[in-house]
């Protein structure tokens, strides 16, 4: 794409959030950004990132990164730096367009900016006010607003005031599939071994997450019959305490962080995946498990309806005892979990990265184009 003046059009890509721990919103610009640099040849990419995260940065993206210094990430920081430094950026490298990945972006000036904002979970859990009027103010800025599922459209237009039109979802992707090494071998490195069912459960301590209730579930169930549940993520701190008082330290593992490849091992290793949240805007480790043959057991809420389809069991995860006792059913039904699996597999294969970048390419095309974009 042409500028006025027949250079090639710049879109500066703000990845300030970005780091070694920034999870979901982490894995959506690894996946979409180098395949929608493909989709558009005819733009060249910009990243704005921290020092701290330059070097991450760096291996990945599909054109320059620049960087700010490495000051502390205190709120009034990140705000200063997603106002004031964005802009700047912008205005240095002569960008025709600034698209903001992770709900924050600029909220004046120019140039035109795109901002995804994943979820409108900030506006339903406890946060900050700050929080929720940048990203009101971020959305209201944005040409366009871009966000993972239709559940998550509907929620963001009457929170963010923004014209439902101005808001476009776009389905996420999966990055892998079923792993291919040797199982008990990648997960021996965690202290797991081959013999007891795994049900697993990939999160952190937000609320929203319910990672308790999966805890609770436990103990509702037979000692005997119990599986191993297994919680990698930020949760320990969370959830340990709750354990603790349980008495299911023999039956809960928490490894902490761990390895993409031992989150694929965890996947293949588990008998089931259980979704418990209350909210998400997509729920991406739902359709992971599916694309990685683990059946798929998730809270009854309309966003994971609308993305794992009729290839999930569905329960009210809020309940500890319906919990415990779909978890068990499906344990104990080995024929259910096959269908499930098969299901799994062939639903995980409608959604593609490549799907999300083309969709995602021709709203920033839109948005670059002043006239198109009315």
């Amino acid at each position: 794409m042409k500028t006025a003046d027949g250079g090639t059009s710049v879109i500066l890509c703000d990845l300030l959030f970005f780091s070694d721990r920034s999870g979901g919103v982490g894995t959506y610009a690894r996946e979409i950004l180098p395949r929608c640099a493909k989709a558009m040849p005819e733009v060249t990419f910009v990243a704005l990132t921290t020092e701290r995260s330059g070097a991450l940065v760096e291996e990945w993206f599909p054109g320059r990164v620049l960087t700010v210094s490495g000051r502390p990430q205190t709120p009034v920081r990140l705000a200063f730096d997603e106002f004031i430094s964005v802009n700047a950026a912008g205005r240095r490298v002569r960008a025709d367009l600034v698209w903001s990945l992770a709900n924050f972006g600029p909220i004046f000036g120019r140039p035109r900016s795109v901002v995804t904002t994943h979820d409108a979970i900030p506006f339903e859990y406890p946060t900050s006010v700050g929080v929720r009027l940048a990203m009101r103010l971020t959305g209201r800025h944005a040409s366009r607003v871009l966000t993972d599922s239709e559940d998550a459209k509907r929620r963001l237009a009457p929170l963010l005031s923004v014209p439902s039109q101005r808001i476009v979802p776009v389905p996420l992707g999966v990055s892998s599939g079923v792993f291919q090494g040797d199982v008990w071998k990648e997960l021996g490195a965690l202290g797991l071994h081959e013999g007891r069912p795994i049900v697993l459960s990939v999160g952190n301590d937000y609320l929203h997450k319910n990672m308790l209730s999966v805890v609770r579930a436990m103990a509702q169930m037979l000692v005997g019959d119990r599986p191993l549940l297994v919680l990698p993520g930020r949760v320990k701190t969370h959830v340990e305490p709750l354990v603790d008082q349980l008495h299911l330290t023999d039956d809960v593992f928490l490894p902490g962080w761990v390895t993409d490849d031992q989150v694929d091992a965890l996947y293949a290793a588990a008998s089931l995946y259980v979704c418990p949240s209350l909210a998400e805007g997509f729920g991406l480790p739902l359709v992971d498990a599916m694309a990685r043959g683990c059946p798929v057991l998730a809270n009854d809420i309309p966003v994971l309806r609308e993305v794992g389809g009729d290839a999930a069991a569905y329960v009210d995860a809020t309940d500890p005892k319906a919990l415990a006792d779909s978890i068990m059913s499906l344990l104990t039904s080995p024929d259910k979990r096959a269908a499930y699996r098969q299901a799994g597999l062939r639903h995980a294969q409608g959604f593609t990265w490549e799907r999300s970048a083309e969709i995602t390419a021709g709203v920033l095309r839109a948005a670059l184009d002043p006239k198109r974009d009315r």
